[in-house]
């Protein structure tokens, strides 16, 4: 009933979650090994909760809004870009024809945390529906246990809230979202623990965040097997800290769009994909007195062609094969290249070998 995004690997060995320093308790994903940065995150098949997101990130998806999560470990599907080295991590949010009309969930702990969860849906009729998920947590107590000076905790506010609508025709469907976020920090020394006149180190952390998304498809083309959608996304992350003497100041406006062309060849069991994306990121940054500020631009083209069977026996009935490409440009490092294959063979209902190899890249 408590958790977040970051809380919810805790069950899994496919997946750790790691607290990059306990000061912040800023967390990661781990797969393979590999550091959170190494991963990709996606919602609901499109890249987010990167760049100036990465740290808290996770924290911004609560947990009852999540429906389901599919993780890819190694290279995976090249449709999403050239991230991901170590895999991908896709969530899919609860939709408003599927979730309860009138959902409550609330939470609170000795550590003086509480939490508060509401789901309001709709379905207007058979093709739309809207919906709004909203949360508000809270962390309040602080505590020392280990002696060291420093909160165990931070102390923290949260909003969250997420509007959803989507529309569910014969041959056209659709989806329009908006994410918003304000999350407020607080860490550091406790003051009452230290000698009179010493100063505290304290840790301040502001993040605000908006988030337009969304994905049209279309299904009435002359092939069965053919369909075509567009997934896009605008947004702006802004992050004010202080950790201790230093201040860190951050503004990341970005946009994303991705055009996907699905098709068969003889029947269902080949299936190929040609599309083409392109990502903006303006990145402004400040160090104390350093700038960091750059800006990414990325178009780029795939093509995809996946195996899998869907009835008989035998050995080409138990096997699976994801094979693609992506060529893409960054204006600060050329051409970019990214082959990909998977390959999985099923011996039973309970044997599974996996194969992957590829390439990925980040900034």
């Amino acid at each position: 009933p408590c958790c977040s995004l970051a809380e919810s690997f805790e069950t899994t060995g496919a997946v750790d979650v790691a607290i990059q320093d306990a000061v912040t308790s800023a967390k990661e994903v781990q797969m393979l090994g590999l550091r959170g940065v190494y991963t990709q995150m996606l919602l609901e098949k499109r890249p987010t909760l990167y760049g100036l997101a990465t740290p808290l990130g996770l924290d911004f998806i609560p947990g009852t809004w999540i429906q389901g999560i599919q993780i890819s470990k190694g290279s995976s599907t090249v449709q999403s870009g050239y991230g991901g080295a170590a895999g991908q991590i896709n969530v899919e949010l609860a939709k408003p024809w599927q979730d309860k009309p009138l959902f409550i969930n609330a939470f609170g702990s000795t550590t003086e945390r509480g939490e508060l969860n509401v789901h309001l849906n709709h379905k207007w009729n058979d093709e739309w529906s809207s919906g709004v998920l909203l949360h508000g947590s809270t962390v309040r107590g602080e505590f020392d246990k280990n002696g060291d000076t420093f909160t165990d905790l931070p102390k923290k506010t949260s909003l969250i809230g997420l509007f959803r609508t989507f529309y569910r025709g014969e041959f056209l469907r659709s989806q329009l979202n908006l994410h918003v976020v304000s999350d407020e920090r607080s860490s550091g020394q406790i003051a009452a623990l230290l000698p009179d006149g010493t100063l505290p180190y304290t840790i301040q952390q502001q993040n605000d965040r908006a988030e337009l998304f969304g994905k049209i498809g279309y299904l009435g083309l002359a092939n069965d097997h053919s369909s075509i959608g567009f997934i896009y996304s605008l947004s702006r992350h802004k992050t004010a800290n202080r950790f201790g003497l230093s201040e860190y100041t951050g503004t990341q406006n970005s946009a994303y769009a991705n055009l996907v062309f699905s098709s068969a060849f003889a029947n269902e069991d080949h299936k190929w994909n040609l599309g083409a994306s392109y990502q903006y990121d303006d990145y402004k940054e400040m160090l104390d007195e350093e700038d960091l500020s750059r800006r990414e631009k990325l178009p780029g083209v795939f093509a995809e062609y996946l195996y899998q069977p869907h009835v008989g026996e035998g050995f080409w009935n138990k096997i699976g094969v994801i094979a693609g490409a992506r060529l893409d440009h960054h204006n600060r490092y050329g051409l970019l290249f990214t082959p990909r294959l998977n390959i999985k063979y099923n011996f039973d209902e309970e044997t599974i070998l996996r194969f992957s190899a590829g390439k990925a890249w980040r900034t």
